[in-house]
């Protein structure tokens, strides 16, 4: 009960940033909703393989750090609060195996993310669809 007064306090006092990226074979789409300002980057080092989008979790996660990096201005380590609602997109994709999604989910933690939602469809989300679901609660 304390915890998630705490945490509603620290969500009031330093919300966090709210940040959509649309992964694709060593590319990404990515955008700070609550700012409005994206990135589209290919990545300069491989991360994907002919099967995977996230093969190389070092590559990707490097990669996708400097993405969010420049969304973010630097304000310490309370600019670190993230909520990362990512979708791989890849037209062959009709649904995300477990082990794929707990990639996406491991990853986007090690960026730091206190949350992290995988989109499963492919049709680009609007900013209220991503502001909902990034505010719901995670129980």
């Amino acid at each position: 009960m304390i915890s998630k007064l705490t945490n509603r306090l620290v969500d009031k006092l330093f919300p966090p940033e709210i940040i959509y990226i649309r992964l694709s074979k060593n590319a990404a789409d990515v955008r700070n909703i609550k700012r409005g300002n994206s990135i589209k980057r290919v990545s300069p080092i491989k991360f994907s393989n002919d099967r995977l989008i996230i093969a190389d979790f070092s590559n990707a996660e490097k990669f996708l750090k400097e993405c969010i990096a420049e969304l973010i201005p630097k304000k310490g380590i309370l600019s670190k609060l993230l909520i990362i609602v990512i979708q791989p997109i890849d037209e062959n994709m009709k649904k995300i195996a477990p082990v794929e999604k707990r990639t996406y989910l491991d990853s986007m933690e090690h960026l730091g993310a206190k949350k992290v939602f995988v989109i499963e469809e492919q049709k680009v989300l609007g900013k209220d669809e991503i502001l909902k679901l990034a505010t719901q609660s995670s129980e």
